[in-house]
């Protein structure tokens, strides 16, 4: 990265390949440049990127970070510099709330998994039927999953439950362990179940290894 007291190697971040309209539909604004045009997000030697304001401000600090310059490590072309053309708002993506990291925005036509994004002013469901079916029409051996941001949130709320769920399980066993340090285990996985009162819980299984149990032990964790 150039302008820092680095050696121009990218720091870390969470990269995004995006098209030229990915800000305007994700509603994420534009603070300083320019997005992506059309041309730079399918062009096979583009160099035009963007970077949130928390990377600007964490690596140019006392500049501005339009006009400057990044490198990947261990790309295909590691020579390659990559030239800031926007600064854009900042996005939590792996944790919500948190704090935002590091983002960088690169041409879509270098990502090898797309993800096609759609802002529906009508019902949702009935637009991401629209979309799967015009896919299919371009390529019918396509595996394509559709959903709603609604949906994508609920789904990775229940993932950072179920992770929590199992830190929580981990402790209560690290403290069983201590007080019998022959105890072995092992987690199996986590599901989310309706149990008798029809409501639905995260359900952690957990096997005691049983060369070193006499009998049948079953833990039974509460949810938190």
């Amino acid at each position: 990265m150039d302008g820092t007291s680095g050696d121009g190697e990218l720091p870390i971040a969470s990269l995004r390949f995006v098209d030229g309209a990915y800000l305007k539909v994700m509603g994420i604004p534009v603070r300083r440049g320019r997005t992506l045009t059309d041309l730079e997000a399918r062009d096979t030697q583009g160099t035009a990127i963007l970077v949130n304001e928390t990377l600007a401000r964490r690596h140019w600090p006392s500049a501005d970070a339009l006009g400057r310059r990044i490198r990947l490590r261990g790309a295909a072309s590691p020579n390659t510099w990559f030239t800031v053309v926007g600064v854009v708002g900042d996005v939590m993506q792996r944790q919500l709330p948190g704090q935002a990291e590091n983002q960088i925005y690169f041409p879509l036509v270098y990502a090898t998994e797309v993800t096609l994004v759609i802002r529906a002013r009508r019902d949702v469901s009935g637009v991401a039927g629209s979309a799967r079916d015009a896919v299919r029409l371009i390529d019918d051996t396509l595996a394509i999953t559709a959903g709603t941001m609604a949906s994508t949130y609920r789904a990775y709320a229940a993932d950072r439950q179920a992770q929590r769920l199992t830190l929580a399980v981990h402790r209560v066993l690290q403290a069983e362990r201590r007080e019998h340090p022959t105890l072995q285990f092992r987690v199996e996985g986590v599901a989310r179940q309706s149990l008798d009162d029809h409501a639905e819980h995260d359900v952690i299984r957990i096997r005691i290894l049983p060369a070193l149990t006499r009998g049948e032990r079953r833990l039974g964790v509460e949810e938190v």
